[in-house]
């Protein structure tokens, strides 16, 4: 019985140190799930951050869109407006129309007598350049 006693006790000293072994990789194994856990939650909070950060950013830019798209809409009716003016300027007569078309401007100087031309374009120059003095030269030339 000594010989069995010894055996049971040579048993469980093994088995206590396999159970000792187990528990500690049992911890170890713990606390390193513990460690990825709080950087996988360091990571998602980053992630978070980062994805908060781009829809901020997304919006500005829809913004920014949108405000860009209005300007161009007002530019086009601008545009729009201004080659409307042109064609009334060339030959086509519009009530609205502050200055006479070109047509009209050519038969009135057609008319004009030859002596008469050069002080005629003086009266001119001399209007044009006092109620638009930033124009440039050649415009009033």
């Amino acid at each position: 019985t000594s010989h069995e006693s010894q055996m049971l006790d040579k048993q469980y000293c093994e088995l206590k140190q396999k159970f000792d072994d187990a528990q500690q990789r049992h911890t170890e194994f713990v606390q390193e799930c513990d460690q990825k856990q709080s950087k996988y939650s360091e990571d998602l909070q980053q992630l978070q951050s980062e994805l908060h950060s781009k829809q901020s950013e997304i919006a500005t830019l829809h913004a920014s869109i949108k405000e860009h798209s209005e300007q161009m809409s007002n530019v086009k009716r601008e545009l729009h407006e201004a080659q409307q003016q042109i064609l009334n300027m060339t030959s086509i007569v519009d009530v609205n129309q502050k200055l006479p078309t070109v047509d009209e401007t050519l038969l009135l100087f057609q008319s004009i007598r030859d002596q008469q031309h050069a002080d005629v374009c003086a009266a001119l120059k001399t209007f044009l350049k006092q109620q638009h003095p930033a124009w440039q030269r050649c415009y009033v030339a």
